[in-house]
């Protein structure tokens, strides 16, 4: 594309390699641009999806119920447990958890000894229904957004306020006016904790020029707003009202076929790209056999990166 347009006299190529954007001298021309006005995520790849998250309210039963699954699956597994033991054992008196989704995280919470109430919110009625199903008398769930949280609690009333795996969810224009709502629900010298995927980590590579990369990457093209969004979560919680922690990276490695890893990153991902149409259905098994081999031979490793940051609401002066 940008040598047919220097072919054709619209910039030199000394422009191109210059500072000048090529979104302002196509618009000198009356050039447009449709792939640069879409997004920031590499056009090479068209894939069929987006975060399912970001619409999740509206989102009919046949996506909540694999999307209910996979929230279990992540929850349940040794690596997630280890992550809650060494990052929220101090929790006590009423956590809040935004995004509770099914309330895998929040029913642990709630076993917590010094925690004497939970109340988990989510948009979403169908995790809601099955939330409450399994919940035990310490938990409260709440059908509510990040940003207006009044239905949920009160102003000043929680001790510590937990994003589990839900930021990178929720609309990045949304994410300061969630900030500043937990900020007000927050007690005096309240903890929130903010727990998330750091996908520019990511890795399972067995090569440098892996195929099976191509899949993955795609799909986190598609549903990841911003793979380093955490790396920048510190500024935003201290623009608004908190003191923050430094950042911590934790890794955990999923090496099965019944890992969250496995069946919800590569075979996931291996799944979208047939649907996008990208190549074709032979190479598409050739893919998931290689997985499946891999799997097998103990080639599997999927290592999965998270990111935490731990703040404080600072005390009126």
């Amino acid at each position: 594309m940008v040598r047919s347009f220097a072919s054709a006299g619209l910039f030199t190529r000394t422009q191109m390699a210059g500072s000048t954007s090529l979104r302002s001298i196509c618009r000198t021309h009356g050039v447009t641009l449709q792939a640069f006005q879409t997004s920031q995520r590499h056009v090479f790849y068209k894939v069929a999806t987006t975060d399912p998250y970001l619409s999740i309210a509206s989102q009919p039963e046949s996506i909540t119920t694999g999307l209910a699954a996979a929230l279990e699956l992540n929850a349940a597994s040794d690596g997630q447990r280890q992550l809650r033991e060494a990052l929220l054992g101090r929790l006590k008196g009423h956590v809040l958890e935004v995004g509770t989704g099914t309330g895998a995280v929040a029913r642990e919470v709630a076993k917590m000894e010094a925690v004497q109430a939970v109340t988990g919110i989510d948009p979403s009625p169908a995790f809601l229904e099955r939330a409450r199903s399994l919940g035990g008398p310490k938990e409260k769930y709440v059908e509510a957004y990040s940003t207006d949280l009044s239905s949920a609690v009160e102003t000043a009333s929680v001790d510590h306020a937990l994003m589990w795996t839900t930021l990178g969810h929720i609309p990045e224009e949304q994410h300061a006016p969630t900030i500043i709502e937990l900020h007000r629900v927050l007690k005096p010298n309240g903890v929130l904790h903010i727990l998330d995927n750091d996908p520019c980590s990511w890795d399972f590579r067995m090569h440098p020029h892996d195929p099976l990369n191509a899949p993955v990457q795609a799909m986190l093209d598609s549903v990841v707003q911003d793979r380093f969004l955490m790396r920048k979560a510190r500024a935003l919680v201290e623009s608004n009202g908190f003191v923050a922690q430094p950042l911590r990276i934790e890794t955990q490695l999923d090496t099965s076929a019944a890992s969250y890893g496995y069946r919800h990153v590569l075979l996931r991902a291996i799944e979208e790209f047939a649907a996008s149409g990208i190549v074709g259905a032979p190479f598409i098994e050739a893919m998931k056999f290689e997985a499946k081999r891999r799997v097998r031979v103990g080639e599997f490793q999927m290592a999965l990166s998270y990111a935490y940051i731990e703040a404080t609401k600072a005390p009126s002066k």
